[in-house]
């Protein structure tokens, strides 16, 4: 019989680590010196599917899901030291900043994780930009420390600077990511924000990427430097007929495509747009939306390009839809 936890063979501790969710690990670790030492040491897989981190002010909170499971962590700010909540258990911690805490945490989550996240979401624009700038670069160096790059299929971030985005992506496994989703706190913000990507362009990241998202910034492109990806949702400052019609060239023999929803904030060339195609089909028009629609045949195919414009708001929208969902009375063109 074992005397004592320190006497129980490595051998052991793997087999417990490999069978324990992530959750049971970090609490593990907290035991003893020894536990903390052998998990460090093993590395056991954090087999996480999402990861999540929101800013507020003075406090941050951690949200990651593993299986059907999920945790949150809160890192709350007091003048004397931390609070600590967590299964509605709640730890204060004497002299430590909660950043200092929150960063150690999220280090070993990371250095726990090998498989591909599904999504990583970074929501910081709310917890102040001194606060947000030690995260940022924090993270950035985390991820350098890394052994392998993180593999993300999902980055969803809120930051209007390029520059916080590149220090992550730099660091991370370019072949993973398929989807970006920048988002702003203020939608409403007028005039929009612009939004600039061009050293974002440059890097394999971008390159590999399948879908954009960029909430309510305004992005100075061409939509028809969009038309390769799968599913679009972006603003653009200016939208010309010769653009749509050398996206919807280009999506007629595209293989990914999926939906491109186009917001702009000036489009002048209805007349000549209408004229090359057609009337439009507006079956039961809502007048808050004011949407009309073209149906075209995609070549060697079962599907159908659905063309909408709704021009209250200012969008033109690029769908793949099945024949069968057409409107019975709506002309479907060649």
């Amino acid at each position: 019989m074992l005397s004592t936890l320190t006497d129980m063979p490595e051998d052991v501790i793997r087999v417990i680590l490999r069978d324990s969710d992530f959750r049971s690990v970090h609490s593990l670790r907290k035991v003893c010196y020894y536990l903390r030492n052998c998990i460090d040491d093993i590395i056991p897989e954090a087999n996480l599917n999402s990861l999540e981190i929101y800013g507020q002010p003075e406090k941050v909170y951690i949200f990651y899901e593993f299986g059907k499971e999920n945790e949150t962590i809160e890192y709350r700010k007091h003048e004397k030291g931390c609070w600590v909540i967590q299964d509605d258990k709640e730890k204060f911690l004497d002299k430590n900043r909660f950043i200092d805490v929150f960063l150690n945490d999220l280090t070993l989550i990371l250095k726990f994780q090998s498989i591909k996240l599904k999504k990583f979401r970074l929501r910081l624009d709310d917890i102040g930009e001194e606060v947000k700038c030690v995260v940022v670069n924090s993270l950035s160096e985390m991820l350098k420390s890394r052994k392998n790059q993180l593999k993300v299929q999902e980055l969803n971030f809120d930051s209007v600077d390029q520059s916080d985005l590149l220090k992550v992506l730099l660091v991370s496994d370019c072949e993973s990511l398929k989807t970006i989703e920048i988002c702003t706190t203020d939608p409403f913000s007028e005039p929009p924000e612009i939004l600039k990507i061009d050293k974002l362009e440059t890097l394999e990241h971008w390159k590999n990427l399948k879908n954009i998202i960029i909430g309510k910034y305004v992005i100075e492109r061409t939509i028809q430097e969009f038309s390769g990806y799968s599913r679009v949702f972006v603003k653009v400052q200016l939208i010309t007929f010769v653009d749509l019609m050398n996206v919807k060239k280009a999506i007629l023999t595209s293989p990914n495509f999926e939906i491109l929803n186009f917001h702009y904030c000036q489009f002048n060339e209805q007349r000549q747009f209408s004229i090359e195609f057609g009337p439009p089909w507006i079956g039961d028009q809502d007048q808050y939306v004011n949407c009309l629609k073209w149906f075209i045949r995609i070549p060697n195919a079962s599907d159908v390009l659905e063309i909408s414009h709704f021009s209250r708001k200012k969008i033109f929208r690029f769908k793949k839809i099945r024949a069968e969902r057409v409107w019975w009375e709506a002309t479907v063109q060649d």
